[in-house]
């Protein structure tokens, strides 16, 4: 069993939720790596699925 949150409704629990935490996910940096044309990917925070 599983629950399907449209990204609005995830906008929106993560906006109650940062009310009291601090919500870290996974992003996506672009041209931020190592070398000019690399990507990094590091836990930020976040404020909305996008």
């Amino acid at each position: 069993m599983g629950i399907y949150l449209s990204n609005k409704e995830f906008n929106n629990v993560l906006k109650e939720l940062g009310k009291e935490y601090r919500i870290y996910a996974p992003k996506l940096f672009k041209n931020k790596g190592r070398f000019s044309d690399t990507d990094l990917v590091r836990y930020d925070e976040v404020y909305s699925v996008e």
